[in-house]
C-alpha cells in the first residue's frame, strides 16, 4: 500500500491520543486558553523497520511547556497493515504502544 492511500485510510488504521499537560485556567474562555490539540496528522514513511508521523498542533509552542512533558498514545486499529516479514504473523488487533513523551516544540 502506498502512502497516499494509506493516509486516506490514517484513521481506521491508527487512533493517535495526544495527553496535554496544561492544566485550563477556568477564568479563560475556550479561545483564550492556550491548550494544544492535534489539528491534523499524517504518515511519511512506512518501512519494515519504521513508521514517521507527522503530528500538526494548534498551539505547538506550549506542547511539552509544562514541567510534566505531554504524552503521545498509538492504537493499532487495523493490524492487517503490520505484517512481519520474517513470519507473515500480524500485530495484535487493537495494540497499544507505551506512550510516547513529547519534546517540547518552543526553542530552549
Amino acid at each position: 500500500m502506498n502512502l497516499t492511500s494509506l493516509n486516506q485510510i490514517k484513521e481506521e488504521v491508527l487512533n493517535i491520543t495526544y495527553f496535554c499537560n496544561v492544566k485550563p485556567d477556568i477564568r479563560k474562555s475556550q479561545l483564550e486558553q492556550k491548550i494544544p490539540v492535534i489539528d491534523d496528522w499524517e504518515i511519511l514513511e512506512f518501512t519494515e523497520y519504521a513508521l514517521v508521523l507527522k503530528l500538526n498542533f494548534t498551539n505547538k509552542l506550549y506542547v511539552s511547556s509544562a514541567i510534566e512533558k505531554d504524552l503521545l498514545g498509538i492504537e493499532v486499529l487495523e493490524s492487517r497493515i503490520f505484517i512481519s516479514t520474517k513470519d507473515f504473523l500480524t500485530i495484535e488487533q487493537n495494540y497499544t504502544l507505551s506512550n510516547y513523551t513529547l519534546p517540547a516544540q518552543a526553542a530552549s
